[in-house]
């Protein structure tokens, strides 16, 4: 037996806010739920949810970042698909049904991200054919725990990665990434996970990769 209960809908994600229109919908619906059980019920005011919706939205907007590292082989030499399929063995990555390699934790969560410079997904039966002119690194800023430590292993892996294939570590614009350029993207991440705190929303937690999605 029951007392109460509540019904929720999530406020905001990287779709964007919810509309008023969706709101009313959901409160109309909830509503229906309440009078076919014949139960007491209060709602709240759908234009006041609609604005902490835009709130929460254009909050998240401002720590939504993705961290990418290059990595370009020199000479214009052509990456392998079996080598790199490979190497990301190596250091624990997969490839995933999204067409990139990922690393887990052990939540089977993803810690980072190495996809085709180009965009073109990788596939496990085209491997062995496959040439690439480089890979990207990628960390999710707001979905993992502690964006700043998995900045500095990103950055570890890079390395690694880059000296196995014999690449080098660029940004997007193909310069090399010396220290003080990795030192100024870990400060902006660090002010990230500041925010997102002062926000009472934690990096990686369940609430983040809700919003985040």
């Amino acid at each position: 037996s029951y007392r109460a209960f509540r019904l929720a809908v999530q406020l905001a994600n990287r779709s964007g806010a919810m509309s008023v229109s969706r709101l009313s919908d959901f409160r109309d619906l909830a509503r229906d739920i309440s009078d076919g059980m014949q139960a007491e019920s209060s709602f709240p005011d759908v234009h006041a949810a609609a604005q902490r919706a835009q709130a929460l939205d254009e909050f998240c907007a401002e720590v939504d970042q993705m961290i990418g590292i290059n990595l370009l082989p020199a000479g214009g030499r052509a990456l392998a698909g079996s080598e790199i399929e490979r190497v990301a063995a190596m250091h624990g990555m997969s490839l995933q049904a999204d067409g990139a390699f990922h690393l887990l934790d052990e939540r089977g969560l993803t810690r980072f991200i190495l996809s085709n410079y180009d965009n073109l997904p990788f596939q496990h039966h085209t491997l062995n054919q496959m040439r690439v002119t480089g890979l990207t690194l990628l960390l999710d800023v707001p979905r993992v725990e502690l964006p700043v430590q998995r900045f500095d292993e990103m950055v570890a892996l890079g390395r690694s990665l880059a000296q196995e294939l014999r690449a080098a570590l660029v940004d997007d614009h193909r310069v090399a990434l010396q220290d003080a350029a990795l030192a100024h993207i870990r400060g902006q991440i660090a002010m990230i996970e500041k925010r997102m705190l002062s926000g009472d929303i934690v990096p990686g937690s369940a609430q983040a990769r809700r919003l985040f999605a």
